[in-house]
């Protein structure tokens, strides 16, 4: 319902993504509820992550979604109230990406929550966003989301959102990609 707080992943639940860290910050804050919106679906790690709910006492607010085409992504994500990259450190390419999943987030208008990976950390803090939080550290999740949760216009301000959006859309950044290749 519209009074439970929502938080919201979109894409691979593969391990090293890190949506284990989300169902386990569900322990720390008994009224939040967890979004998957999952590819594959029916998603192939679906009931082992719906039986770390259900050890963890948490599976009536774990929800695992299907995906929706990609125009609509960022209108469905802004159904929640935050949304969350809880990619776990490891592979270069996580510390020196800025995913897609992203900018998917940022045009939701959400508030962002993203792990300590060095540039997506970096982005959010430097465009004040959202808050970072350690990778694979449940209770330090839960401390983000609940921080941006009582201040969510702090971090999604319209007029600094619309600018980023703005610099950060398809229209701004097909021509300078296509000179690029």
């Amino acid at each position: 319902g519209p009074e439970a707080p929502l938080m919201v992943y979109q894409g691979a639940a593969t391990a090293i993504r890190g949506v284990n860290t989300m169902i386990e910050a569900l322990v720390h804050d008994p009224d939040l509820h967890t979004a998957l919106v999952v590819v594959p679906f029916p998603h192939p790690r679906a009931e082992e992550m719906t039986e770390l709910a259900e050890r963890l006492g948490v599976a009536d607010r774990l929800h695992i979604l299907p995906p929706v085409p990609a125009d609509q992504v960022p209108g469905y994500l802004a159904e929640a109230d935050v949304a969350v990259s809880p990619i776990l450190k490891g592979p270069a390419n996580h510390e020196a990406g800025l995913p897609n999943k992203l900018f998917e987030m940022l045009h939701s208008g959400l508030p962002i929550v993203t792990s300590d990976l060095r540039a997506m950390s970096a982005f959010v803090r430097e465009h004040e966003i959202g808050v970072v939080f350690r990778s694979g550290d449940a209770a330090d999740l839960a401390r983000a989301v609940k921080e941006v949760l009582a201040d969510p216009l702090a971090y999604a301000e319209p007029h600094r959102r619309a600018e980023l959006i703005s610099h950060w859309s398809w229209q701004n950044q097909e021509d300078p990609l296509a000179q690029a290749y």
